[in-house]
């Protein structure tokens, strides 16, 4: 079927569609299994491997944590304590999503996170996960109040530098959007020859990677690819290729 109009086309629905074809994260996830099942490692994993085997769970020479003796005063922790507020950050986000995109005020599932407004269901969903986690930790006895406000300004300065590519990132991706550079790759590819565009998905994967590795985002990567990518089909082409576009676009980030 040809591409429908701009205004037809649920965002959600796309990303659903782009998965089967998403060989990258695919082939990633099916070599995970594999290593674990078969226990096969090569390079330095294999040499992080055999020396945690022969007691040496650091292995590098700065030895990260390897002098450290206080790994036992937590009687209380339990793995309980990392994976749960894990699993809530994740249901509340989603929550928070859908809420900015109008769920609870009568839109359908899909259609509430197709046009949910992401920083703003991130935000919500990570301000409730964070009161959970202090009330959880604070009940389990897991941590003490000072420690867990001095958590606070140590994870916001780890959080600074990504927050710094994502702004330079989204900078770029107005300035690319700014300049038409969606229109110059649709004159570009439609004056090309036919076989190009076969090659479509590959080159847009390429390029993808090559973005991701230099910015060092692949979310920066998404918003200055992905509006070039859908401009690029016109009405004539196929709505499958768009989709097979999109993602090697999304696999070529995530590999860079």
């Amino acid at each position: 079927s040809s591409v429908p109009k701009g205004s037809d086309i649920n965002g959600f629905n796309m990303f659903l569609q782009t998965i089967p074809y998403n060989f990258y994260a695919i082939t990633t996830l099916a070599m995970m299994l594999l290593l674990t099942i078969m226990k096969f490692d090569f390079g330095s994993m294999k040499v992080h491997e055999d020396n945690a085997n022969k007691g040496d769970l650091f292995t590098t020479a700065a030895r990260p944590y390897g002098d450290d003796d206080d790994n036992t005063d937590k009687p209380n922790g339990a793995v309980i304590d990392l994976v749960l507020p894990v699993i809530v950050l994740i249901i509340c986000c989603i929550i928070g999503m859908i809420y900015s995109g109008g769920f609870f005020t009568g839109e359908s599932f899909v259609d509430a996170f197709a046009g949910a407004d992401a920083p703003k269901g991130l935000v919500l969903g990570s301000m409730a996960t964070f009161f959970f986690t202090f009330c959880f930790y604070m009940v389990r006895n897991v941590m003490t109040f000072k420690e867990f406000t001095e958590c606070i300004p140590a994870g916001f300065r780890a959080m600074v530098a990504p927050i710094m590519i994502l702004t330079m990132a989204w900078t770029l991706s107005g300035m690319t959007g700014l300049l038409g550079a969606k229109f110059y790759v649709h004159d570009l590819v439609a004056n090309s020859a036919g076989i190009l565009k076969m090659f479509l998905p590959t080159i847009i994967f390429v390029v993808a990677m090559f973005l991701a590795f230099s910015t060092g985002t692949s979310w920066g990567t998404f918003s200055i690819l992905i509006p070039v990518v859908c401009n690029v089909f016109g009405s004539g082409d196929t709505y499958e290729m768009l989709i097979i576009s999109i993602a090697a676009c999304l696999s070529g980030a995530v590999c860079g």
